[in-house]
C-alpha cells in the first residue's frame, strides 16, 4: 500500500504540470491577440494610406522617357523606351536597321523616326480609404504616344506624276513610297506627289505648290530638276540653274532639317537643238556639274537606267511609252536609280 506522503508527492507534481500548461495557453492566447491587433494596424494603414501597391507604369514607346509615379509613393516609374525602342540607329544594334548605311539617306530617315518617340507613360495612383478592404492597389499607367510617321515630298513635271503609265502605282515615287515603308523603323511612312503635268522649274517655283511642301514639313524632299521640260520649252541654261538653286533655298529656309536631294529626268530616244541651240544632253550635263558644285544633293537617274539597258543589251525604246515619258519598265528603273541613291552612304 502506498504512503500518504507518496501521494502528496505526486499530487504536488501533477499540480506543477497543470500550472505550466495553464501558462502556456495564456501566452498563446496573447501572441495570436497581437498577430491578429497587428494585422489590424496593417490593414488600416493600407487603406487609408494607399501606400501598400502603386500602379504599373506605362509601356515605352519610341526613345520615350521614364514614367512618372502619381498617387501612391511606391508606384513603379514606366520604363525608358530607349532600349525596346522599334526605331533603329541605322546600326545592327537593338531595334537597328541592317543594311543600310548610317549616313545614307534611308540612315537619315529612320533616324528622324527614332528621335520622334513618344514619351513613356506616367505611373498608376495608389490606392485610397474608400472601402474597408482595399489593399491599395494602384491603376496601370498609359502607354507612351507612338511616334510620328517619316513624311517625304516629291516635286517635278510629268515624269514625276508618273505620266505614261495606266496604274498610279507603276509610276516611280508610288514605288519608292511603298518599298521605304517596309524598312525596320519606316513603317508607316508617307508620302506625297506634287508633280505638274509639263511643269517646267519655274512652275515648281509657284507659291502654292512651294507653300504646300512647307505646311507638310516633310522629312525629305525629291526634286525632279525638270530638265526635259526646260529643253522642250527652250528656257535658257542660266535660268534653269537659278531656278533649281532658288527652289533649293527657299524650302531649306523655311524646313531647316529637311534634306533635299535633286534627281535628273528619264533618258529620251532621240536629242535635238531646241530654239536656243541646246540639247536635252546639254541641260543634263550643265545641272549635274552646278548642282554637285555648289553641294547639293544629286542623283543621276538618266545616267543608271541607260547603264541599266546596256548591261541588259536593250534600249531607250524599250522603257518608253511615248516620245518622252517611261513606260512600267522605264518607271521601275526609275523607282531603282533613286533607291540605290537614296541607299549608299
Amino acid at each position: 500500500m502506498a504512503k500518504w506522503g507518496d501521494w502528496l508527492a505526486v499530487g504536488g507534481l501533477g499540480a506543477v504540470l497543470l500550472a505550466v500548461l495553464a501558462a502556456g495557453e495564456i501566452h498563446q492566447r496573447q501572441v495570436q491577440q497581437a498577430q491578429l491587433s497587428a494585422a489590424k494596424q496593417y490593414l488600416e494603414s493600407s487603406n487609408a494610406n494607399g501606400t501598400n501597391a502603386g500602379g504599373a507604369g506605362g509601356g515605352p514607346a519610341g526613345n520615350g522617357s521614364n514614367g512618372i509615379p502619381s498617387g501612391s509613393t511606391t508606384s513603379p516609374a514606366a520604363p525608358s523606351g530607349t532600349t525596346t525602342s522599334p526605331f533603329g540607329s541605322g546600326t545592327a544594334s537593338a531595334g537597328g536597321t541592317a543594311g543600310h548605311a548610317a549616313n545614307s539617306l534611308i540612315g537619315f530617315l529612320v533616324a528622324r523616326a527614332e528621335n520622334q518617340g513618344g514619351a513613356g507613360g506616367a505611373g498608376g495612383a495608389g490606392g485610397t480609404n474608400t472601402t474597408g478592404t482595399s489593399d491599395g492597389s494602384g491603376t496601370t499607367g498609359s502607354d507612351g504616344t507612338a511616334p510620328a510617321a517619316v513624311h517625304i515630298v516629291a516635286f517635278g513635271s510629268s515624269g514625276t506624276k508618273g505620266v505614261g503609265v495606266a496604274n498610279p502605282a507603276d509610276a516611280w515615287f508610288p514605288q519608292l513610297v511603298t518599298q521605304l515603308s517596309m524598312q525596320p523603323g519606316l513603317h508607316g511612312l508617307t508620302g506625297d506627289d506634287l508633280g505638274i503635268s509639263a511643269g517646267s522649274s519655274a512652275a515648281m517655283l509657284q507659291a502654292s505648290v512651294v507653300d504646300e511642301a512647307i505646311q507638310q514639313r516633310p522629312d525629305l524632299i525629291l526634286v525632279e530638276t525638270c530638265a526635259m521640260a526646260d529643253w522642250a520649252q527652250s528656257v535658257p541654261m542660266a535660268t534653269h540653274l537659278e531656278n533649281l538653286d532658288q527652289l533649293a533655298n527657299t524650302l531649306r529656309g523655311s524646313l531647316p532639317n529637311v534634306r533635299v536631294v535633286f534627281l535628273s529626268s528619264n533618258p529620251i530616244q532621240a536629242d535635238s537643238r531646241n530654239r536656243i541651240g541646246l540639247t536635252y544632253a546639254d541641260y543634263l550635263q550643265r545641272e549635274r556639274s552646278h548642282l554637285q558644285a555648289e553641294g547639293h544633293l544629286y542623283i543621276d537617274v538618266e545616267g543608271a537606267i541607260r547603264k541599266a539597258l546596256q548591261e541588259k543589251h536593250e534600249t531607250v525604246a524599250n522603257i518608253l511609252a511615248d516620245t518622252y515619258h517611261p513606260n512600267a519598265e522605264g518607271y521601275r528603273l526609275w523607282y531603282q536609280a533613286v533607291w540605290d541613291g537614296l541607299s549608299r552612304g
